[in-house]
């Protein structure tokens, strides 16, 4: 027989703090096995939205928009897998230079006192009392334009061939 041990609190991780425009946003949630886990993104202009991937562990994804004003994609059910463990990736390929918070709930409650429906029910961040839900955890990825390096010499004579170097950060 085998098993693990592990934390009962919920706990989420951004595999990297920034990343560049393009690049997506790997989370991991860490929670009981098998257990679905509402997750927001939030901080979005609304022009330059990022998006949450289709991934494995995203059970629903508010493909409407319910959760952000028409906006999609923000908004997710997810769950974890028998070892507690959920990655989620959000594509901000469209996605504008900013710090973006993402809230991972276990059984969020709705400011009206109800708690949301799993798998079915999208609402705005904003409409989750977080003093009534019984664990939540966020976590701050910024996102960033990639910059552009160039090697070039300083001077260089009429007629020779020249070799410029670059590198970029995505």
């Amino acid at each position: 027989m085998t098993f693990s041990i592990r934390g009962q609190e919920l706990d989420i991780e951004a595999v990297e703090d920034t990343v560049d425009v393009g690049d997506d946003m790997v989370i991991k949630v860490y929670g009981d096995p098998n257990t679905d886990y509402y997750l927001t993104v939030t901080g979005v202009n609304k022009d330059e939205p990022p998006g949450i991937d289709k991934t494995e562990n995203v059970e629903a994804l508010d493909e409407e928009g319910k959760a952000a004003d028409g906006t999609p994609n923000l908004a997710a059910w997810i769950r974890t897998e028998d070892e507690g463990l959920a990655e989620v990736k959000i594509d901000t390929t469209g996605a504008d230079d900013r710090t973006y918070t993402i809230y991972v709930y276990y059984l969020p409650v709705k400011k009206d006192g109800t708690l949301l429906t799993p798998i079915t029910e999208f609402v705005k961040d904003s409409d989750i009392d977080r003093s009534k839900t019984e664990d939540y955890e966020d976590e701050d990825i910024q996102v960033r334009e990639p910059t552009v390096t160039f090697d070039i010499p300083k001077s260089v004579t009429i007629g020779e061939n020249v070799d410029i170097k670059g590198t970029i950060s995505a």
